[in-house]
């Protein structure tokens, strides 16, 4: 009988202090070296993944990588009403709450930026919000106060889709990623990208979005 297993990532090997203690991390190792070593077939996700599976485990077989395809339609059918700018002036960001996905580096230079009078965009933040940080519920706070960065929580596909369409750009400022499947997502629909060179947003993207270091 043949095994085959299909791998997202192992950001919790690649992340420094994913887990609180190094017996998590050990037995996060010990699971997938023994379902690696019995796999006579493995899938990946990205080339950065399977790079990262190959320089951190051993392997029986070299993996293949199956990239991801967007799963939102590329035209929004049924667009919503929004309390916005009609001129659509704001950036959008779609994601979890987590430290990774650089959401404080984002909101704080938003705020900066309009400090300074050198930015008038909001920022519209998609995702269920969950404040790592009392420093980073700071942040969001004083954003709101300010009136420039709006969080949405959790929207339906259709309306994530209509709001990436009329943005001026999805920023997505994350460190570590298997994939990164927002700005797929976001050059599907036609929205411009502005990310990291981290990890695997380069698989992912390839030329057709602006990066930036964090």
């Amino acid at each position: 009988r043949k095994a085959a297993i299909s791998i997202h990532d192992i950001m919790p090997v690649t992340i420094p202090g994913f887990f609180k203690n190094d017996k998590k991390t050990d037995a996060y190792r010990r699971r997938y070296q023994h379902d690696l070593l019995r796999a006579d077939l493995v899938f990946m996700t990205s080339e950065y993944s399977r790079n990262e599976i190959v320089a951190n485990f051993k392997i029986r077989t070299e993996p293949v990588v199956i990239p991801c395809a967007p799963t939102l339609p590329a035209i929004a059918e049924n667009s919503v009403a929004w309390d916005l700018d009609k001129t659509g002036d704001y950036f959008i960001y779609t994601g979890r709450y987590e430290k990774r996905k650089g959401l404080d580096v984002l909101v704080s230079t938003f705020i900066e930026l309009h400090k300074a009078g050198k930015l008038k965009s909001n920022l519209l933040i998609s995702g269920t919000p969950d404040y790592y940080s009392e420093d980073f519920r700071k942040l969001i706070l004083e954003g709101l106060s300010m009136n420039i960065v709006k969080e949405l929580g959790y929207i339906p596909d259709d309306e994530l889709l209509f709001l990436m369409q009329k943005s001026k750009a999805l920023v997505y400022p994350s460190l570590y990623e298997g994939v990164g499947l927002p700005p797929l997502e976001a050059m599907n629909v036609g929205s411009p990208v502005i990310t990291t060179s981290c990890t695997a947003m380069p698989f992912t993207c390839g030329d057709a979005v602006m990066y930036f270091k964090p």
